[in-house]
């Protein structure tokens, strides 16, 4: 809301008012700027809105960890072996590397034995296997041996894998193969061809219902559900059971359909956030907790409605800034304002904001140290986002253009700023005054704390050097200046920060109104 006039006015002179804002929440792009919630950004790159009059830049992207040459990748997953965690990496040529996190070494652990080089998935059996399904088969590896799985009652083929409720289970199309409960013993393990069989409690179920349109995307379990999910419906097995005295022990179990339209064609799109199961398609991003679906993404429809789906979606979750949030890498095409390419949307308590670090082609979620991070691919190359602390990542925040009540008068703008805590240097700060029609740069000059070094005896304490001496206080700075002659019904203002870390506390601006219905 507008300040009262600060000062005592000259007769003639028109009022000085004030505006400061610092209560603030996430990204919301559905609207025009002059029509947003005034405590709404229209956008936030690289800085995330913790809470009122803190927002914070976010660190940099690490070194490249490895470069996959020729090799093009195309998925990445994680998954733990033994006391080893890897990320699994399926590339367009067929191959399957796996990247040591303990070690950082890349191994190629399929060689000889090709994959199709699309829509693989796979998943973890306890500590002591992964398990692969590929249009080209059912597959293992046990951290040596890499081998097809082949004959009799295994699954020639598969879209998807889940491990639930002590059974693996294989889509293909529309029908869903499983395997017999694991009781400890080798005829149940499912990479025995026995495990497979109907005499030991394997079965399959074929997904009849219209409301499938098409074939199974993915299958997921979390929350004491498998979920079934296909472009257009999700569906919840649940209360897997084999009655007493069955023979063979087939079991029975709950399928409920939860969502119908709702579904995804993103399966990597698909992952687990606290409790929630994210996922995204081409209306929305999507929380599911237990058998209701809530779209998140309301706020940021008028991003959703610009996004090409080719690249289809990846996410996951990661900590940052010691805040779990959730991370879908989206592409924007032709966007009147941000124009087109790949951008991570982050969302947390409700929350988005966009992490941009070029041009990322797929993002997924790793473990390290039992802490979610987020791992993705630029030129095929692979990095750790939200790394390195020690640099800072360009950014860039976006206020409404706020009417400051009066829509039919015209503002000039006097003088504008941002309180700042700055931690990274090097970089530079700059802000533009923004109207309806034009945005205009203005030089801001900082202002910063001082220290005066005193000796015991209180005196001061001089330096000499060959150069300058130059004492940088990581504490506040208020960037402010005044803007050259912009008038506008509706104003507001953009931060760029170029290399520099910083805490932004708040946007001040002063202003004076001229007469209404846009005479001066």
């Amino acid at each position: 809301m507008p300040q009262p006039e600060q000062n005592p006015q000259t007769k003639g002179e028109r009022n000085l008012y004030s505006k400061v804002f610092r209560e603030w929440k996430g990204v919301y792009t559905k609207s025009d700027r002059t029509a947003m919630p005034e405590d709404t950004f229209y956008d936030l790159t690289n800085l995330q809105p913790i809470g009122p009059a803190n927002m914070h830049t976010v660190p940099n992207i690490s070194a490249s960890l490895h470069n996959f040459a020729t090799d093009i990748v195309y998925l990445s997953q994680y998954a733990q072996l033994g006391a080893v965690p890897y990320q699994f990496l399926f590339t367009t040529n067929g191959k399957v590397f796996t990247y040591n996190w303990n070690t950082t070494t890349v191994t190629q652990i399929n060689s000889g034995v090709l994959l199709s080089g699309a829509g693989s998935n796979m998943a973890q059996w306890m500590n002591t296997y992964i398990l692969f399904s590929d249009s080209t088969g059912y597959y293992k590896w046990d951290g040596s041996t890499f081998a097809l799985l082949s004959g009799g009652a295994f699954p020639s083929a598969g879209t998807a894998i889940c491990v639930y409720a002590g059974r693996v289970w294989i889509s293909n199309g529309r029908l869903i193969t499983y395997t017999s409960a694991y009781d400890g013993t080798s005829p149940n393990d499912p990479t025995v061809v026995t495990a497979w069989e109907a005499a030991n409690g394997a079965g399959f179920l074929n997904m009849t219902d219209p409301t499938l349109s098409g074939s199974i995307t993915g299958l997921v379990q979390q929350n004491g559900y498998l979920y079934i999910i296909g472009a257009t419906c999700i569906y919840a097995l649940s209360d897997i059971y084999v009655p007493s005295g069955a023979s063979p022990p087939t079991p029975v179990f709950t399928l409920t359909p939860v969502q119908s339209i709702i579904g995804t064609d993103q399966p990597y799109s698909i992952f687990p956030y606290n409790r929630l199961m994210m996922f995204a398609n081409r209306f929305g991003a999507w929380a599911l907790s237990g058998v209701d679906a809530e779209k998140i993404s309301g706020d940021i429809d008028g991003t959703w409605q610009y996004l090409t789906f080719t690249p289809q979606i990846t996410g996951g979750q990661v900590v940052v800034n010691n805040i779990l949030t959730a991370a879908f890498l989206i592409t924007r095409s032709s966007d009147p304002v941000f124009g087109s390419g790949p951008v991570i949307a982050m969302w947390f308590e409700g929350k988005w904001w966009f992490a941009n670090y070029g041009a990322i082609t797929l993002v997924s979620t790793a473990l390290i140290s039992n802490v979610p991070v987020l791992t993705c691919f630029i030129g095929n190359q692979m990095y750790r986002c939200f790394y390195n602390a020690a640099t800072a990542p360009n950014t860039r925040a976006m206020t409404p253009l706020w009417s400051m009540d009066d829509p039919i008068s015209l503002k000039a703008f006097i003088r504008a700023g941002v309180e700042t805590i700055v931690n990274v240097y090097g970089g530079s700060i700059s802000l533009t005054v923004d109207g309806t029609d034009s945005s205009t740069a203005f030089p801001v000059s900082p202002i910063t704390g001082g220290i005066t070094f005193t000796g015991a005896g209180g005196a001061p304490i001089s330096f000499v050097g060959s150069a300058a001496i130059v004492w940088v206080v990581s504490s506040y700075i208020l960037y402010s200046g005044a803007p050259p002659g912009v008038w506008s019904a509706y104003i507001g203002m953009t931060i760029t920060g170029s290399g520099i870390g910083y805490q932004l506390s708040s946007f001040l601006l002063d202003y004076k109104k001229s007469a209404r219905w846009g005479n001066q």
